[in-house]
């Protein structure tokens, strides 16, 4: 009795710490309810569940408390073989099998139970009844495959079955910047837009379920695939954490105190593996249940060098650059992820500093869903024409991104030029200058134009789209409702022409032109004082 005792104490703190997920009550489908089963207890599973729970009776019989210090302490009186019990498998051998409450795997506990003999079959929102007994329950995903196994004491209470599978919620976000007008970027979120050049800040972050305590180790793994505008090799600034600290990567490859990195070149791609999380998380003070596990990063959109090439991976507009990653991770406790080793294997191998664990196989890890953000960018295409608006070639034009109010000022020289037709690739929101600073040969040069590109986008969803463009000429007070031009949001372009009239622009203050101007005019003025004192004085001699 005492060693029951001690399992079904164990069993029901199993049951306590399982995860809790979603589920729908009824009775076992074309089985037989057993007389008797039904009572006053109910078993519950949550009504988000979408997998299957079975429950099994291995023992019933009454309950008396084992001390009246502690009125929760309970075990069975008069236990009695339940409904579910296989043939051939007595009181006795549910007793001895339960003496050894680290025990609970479906695999072990299938000799012992009748799997054509549940009491009930529950789904997401089902309640049954049940009387005083010691349950087992068997829990299926929705792709009917059987996972694991929970072991219930069920005493005069209500009872929430708590899935044991689990599952990691994953998320991938991005940050944004107007470094126009801001010095801070943004919360995390899924659309952003970045000039070409920009190192883009990203995160991947899973949420591990509520019952990796009940994991013998737990395994969680990321994979990141990047679009063609970001390669891989530019990836810099990583850091992993684990609530709040910072985890370290793995100084023996596939050990449990840390993580692994591999780039994949080909695919543009990299994978964080941790072997086994719930060490690492228990090695940092971190209970494992629920922790949340970040890994940020920054990546390089395009190639500066590549721009207006058939090199050039970037994509402009509203499809913009779409990155995607999901998490895989552990979905069964039973997995041995660290057998046992030695004589006769009744030695169990410890979790120190150079451990390596098994890595689950496919039947025993899920994927999440993926998750993606995009990154939008934007080009400007200008146009030189004469006063007939014909196309006009020989001008030299230089476009600024302008900060910190206009009091600086950063060269775009991701630009080509076919002819009359310059075009500045991958720009983000914000002010901008345009320059002429040669115009074509018997033309004037223009004036400087500044121009603020604006632009919307979903921040926070699962696909998100460029839902508008827009550029607006400056002038001292900031932008004002005249286009800079036409916008093309699907292409993300900007285009415009810009007139040059003939004539010589005349030159600005410094150039020789003035000089010789100041010369000239100071001589004739200096000839006309002259001959002003010598006419006086000849008219004072006479």
């Amino acid at each position: 009795m005492t060693n029951f005792k001690k399992i079904t104490s164990a069993a029901a703190a199993i049951m306590i710490a399982a995860t809790m997920m979603a589920g729908t009550v009824a009775f076992a489908e074309d089985k037989t309810v057993p007389t008797g089963v039904e009572g006053s207890n109910k078993i519950s599973v949550n009504s988000t569940s979408s997998n299957t729970y079975d429950v099994y009776q291995l023992l019933e019989g009454g309950i008396e408390n084992v001390a009246d210090s502690n009125p929760a302490e309970k075990v069975f009186v008069e236990p009695a073989a339940g409904f579910s019990l296989a043939e051939g498998k007595t009181v006795d051998d549910i007793l001895a099998f339960a003496d050894d409450a680290t025990i609970s795997a479906k695999t072990v506990f299938s000799s012992y139970y009748d799997s054509t003999k549940p009491v009930a079959t529950l789904r997401g929102g089902d309640v049954c009844s049940v009387e005083n007994g010691y349950y087992l329950v068997v829990e299926t995903d929705a792709a009917d495959n059987t996972k694991t196994a929970g072991i219930l004491k069920v005493v005069d209470g209500d009872v929430d079955i708590n899935s044991k599978l689990g599952a990691v919620t994953f998320e991938k976000k991005l940050k944004d910047i107007n470094d126009s007008t801001d010095t801070n970027m943004t919360a995390w979120q899924d659309g952003a837009d970045h000039d070409i050049g920009d190192a883009v800040p990203f995160q991947l972050k899973a949420t591990l379920p509520e019952n990796v305590d009940q994991y013998e180790g737990y395994y969680l793994k990321f994979t990141d695939e990047l679009n063609d505008a970001f390669n891989v090799s530019t990836v810099k600034d990583v850091v992993v954490k684990v609530g709040d600290k910072i985890i370290l990567p793995n100084t023996i490859e596939g050990a449990n105190t840390g993580y692994d990195w591999v780039t994949n070149a080909d695919s543009n791609s990299f994978t964080l593996t941790f072997p086994d999380i719930k060490h690492v998380a228990e090695k940092k003070g971190i209970a494992p249940n629920n922790a949340v596990v970040t890994v940020e990063y920054t990546a390089v959109l395009g190639d500066a060098a590549a721009v207006g090439t058939n090199d050039d991976k970037v994509t402009y507009g509203n499809i913009g650059n779409e990155n995607t990653a999901y998490a895989t991770y552990s979905n069964n406790p039973e997995f041995d992820m660290y057998p046992k080793v030695g004589p006769g294997d009744d030695v169990e191998d410890t979790t120190d500093e150079t451990d390596k664990p098994g890595t689950p196989d496919e039947d025993n890890r899920e994927d999440t869903e993926e998750d993606k953000v995009i990154v939008f960018t934007y080009k400007t295409v200008i146009k030189k024409v004469d006063e007939d608006e014909k196309p006009l070639n020989g001008a030299v034009f230089v476009l600024y991104k302008l900060s910190n109010n206009g009091e600086n000022k950063e060269t775009i020289d991701r630009m080509t030029v076919d002819g009359n037709v310059f075009t500045f690739y991958g720009l983000d929101d914000g002010d901008y200058r345009l320059e002429e600073v040669d115009a074509p040969s018997g033309y004037k040069s223009i004036d400087p134009i500044e121009f603020t590109v604006s632009a919307d986008h979903d921040v926070l969803d699962d696909n998100p789209k460029l839902t508008a463009l827009t550029a607006k000429i400056c002038n001292e007070e900031g932008a004002t409702d005249e286009n800079f031009g036409t916008v093309d949001v699907m292409e993300g372009s900007i285009e415009t022409e810009i007139e040059n009239t003939k004539g010589s622009k005349l030159p600005e203050t410094g150039g020789i032109g003035t000089k010789l101007f100041y010369a000239v005019g100071g001589g004739l003025a200096g000839l006309a004082g002259i001959a002003l004192i010598t006419k006086k004085r000849m008219s004072k001699k006479n």
